[in-house]
């Protein structure tokens, strides 16, 4: 009996601590389920929204929020996961397009091949699954990214011709589109950070940056600030709403 009762503690104590290790791991990694719940949430907070190139809502809209990140950012998570109430609040409603703008050198091409990535994902903007892409990619990217796994994702983005897309990485207008986001990276200062900024219709991100007719150089910087510090929180929206209101005034 007694040699029972040993044998029953130690498959107990075994199994606590396989529990145990198991809830560790879980502490420094990812969950699959929780990324797949963010993939299938951001999946639908687009649908049925338009799209052009990295563009994601009506071009008509007045307001601009512009997003500098490097594709494979841990930090772009934030904008993923609030999607849902970004695009419900503002971007159905017409009052606000997204522009996720992607630079990958300096202090945003530490890594993996940012530029490799961000290409394939502007690639499939040309095809309008740039969103799509984004979508599935951030939550579930681990590890350095080659193009085997890139023409998966093109695929499962629903891309039309994956293979055009993949060709399309090194054309023109996506290589301009990347010295684009490059260009206002380093002007901005964002250091490697993601950085969200609030602009209006008729002004590009070159003059933005620059300091254009509405804002100065100084104040689009310290407004930067406020939204990171908003999306990091998970409280993108409310910002974006209450500066608004304040322009509107």
């Amino acid at each position: 009996m007694l040699a029972v009762l040993r044998r029953r503690r130690g498959v107990l104590r075994a199994a606590l601590l396989v529990g145990a290790a198991i809830v560790i791991a879980g502490c420094g990694a990812s969950s699959p389920g929780a990324d797949d719940t963010q993939v299938r949430r951001g999946l639908d907070a687009i649908g049925g929204i338009p799209q052009d190139g990295f563009t994601l809502g009506d071009p008509k809209a007045r307001e601009t929020l512009i997003v500098l990140s490097r594709p494979t950012s841990f930090e772009l998570d934030h904008l993923i996961t609030q999607l849902p109430e970004l695009t419900e609040r503002l971007v159905r409603p017409g009052l606000l397009k997204v522009q996720l703008r992607m630079p990958t050198t300096g202090a945003y091409g530490a890594g993996d091949d940012e530029r490799a990535v961000a290409g394939a994902l502007l690639a499939a903007g040309r095809q309008k699954r740039f969103w799509q892409a984004v979508v599935r990619f951030v939550p579930t990217h681990s590890g350095r990214v080659g193009d085997p796994e890139l023409a998966k994702l093109l695929r499962r983005s629903g891309v039309p011709d994956p293979g055009r897309a993949m060709t399309e990485r090194s054309s023109s207008p996506v290589l301009s589109a990347l010295d684009e986001a490059d260009a206002a990276a380093t002007a901005i200062r964002g250091n490697g950070r993601v950085v969200y900024l609030l602009g209006s219709e008729g002004e590009n991100l070159g003059r933005q940056v620059a300091g254009g007719d509405r804002i100065s150089q100084e104040d689009l910087v310290k407004q930067a600030g406020v939204l990171t510090k908003s999306a990091d929180r998970g409280m993108l929206a409310d910002a974006i709403v209450r500066r608004l209101s304040r322009d509107g005034e």
